[in-house]
Order: structure tokens, then sequence, then C-alpha cells
């Protein structure tokens, strides 16, 4: 029966701390692993989006660029 007292403890340790640190401040909208619900990505513009993408396009293709030219090293 002893031998089952410090992994219950760790695990019950775990959930009070999961709880606290992430579930807690996560219903209330203030996660810290993530942005806050007010700045999120849902919320951002069309042309926002569009701006990302093209750059994000352009860097895909820099990167083909350069994976295509021999390199001499």
């Amino acid at each position: 029966m002893t031998e089952w007292a410090l992994p219950v403890a760790v695990f019950l340790a775990s959930l009070t701390a999961t709880y606290f640190f992430c579930l807690r401040p996560m219903r209330r909208g203030n996660c810290a692993m993530g942005q806050r619900a007010s700045s999120s990505g849902a919320s951002e513009g069309p042309s926002t989006q569009a701006t990302e993408l093209a750059q994000l396009r352009e860097q895909v293709q820099a990167l083909k660029t350069q994976q295509q030219s021999p390199s001499r090293h």
C-alpha cells in the first residue's frame, strides 16, 4: 500500500499544477503559452494574412533557389 503513496502524490500534484497553471488561466482568457485572446490570429484581417502568405512564398522560392544552386565547400 505504501508503494503507491509516492506515485499517487506525484499524479495529484501534476493534476493540481496543470489546473492552476494551464486550465484556469485558459478559461480566463490569458494563457501564458500563447497569445492573448484579443490578439489571436483569428482576428487578423485578410490583408495581414495575404502579406504573410506572400512573404512565405518568397521564402520558399528563395530556399528552392538556394537548394538548386551548386554549393562549393
